[in-house]
């Protein structure tokens, strides 16, 4: 273990090239979660409609993950 392995692989244009798609995908995502309800408001719904209609995406994403974890588990 040495500092000099670390700053080699983390200057690495492979990772550089990975912490910028990470973090894009991140920008992309909060951003989704934080205009989506605005988005869905500016329709006309009523904001208990526009949190139920925004909430489909994460609570579908949310079952894929758990079915993934299972059958990761029963690998």
């Amino acid at each position: 273990f040495s500092f000099c392995e670390i700053w080699r692989s983390a200057s690495s244009p492979h990772e550089l090239l990975d912490l910028v798609a990470l973090f894009m995908n991140g920008t992309i995502i909060y951003g989704i979660a934080l205009f989506l309800p605005s988005i869905v408001n500016e329709l006309g719904f009523s904001a208990t409609h526009t949190q139920l209609i925004s909430v489909g995406p994460f609570a579908a994403s949310f079952v894929c993950e758990q079915y993934l974890a299972v059958c990761n588990r029963m690998k």
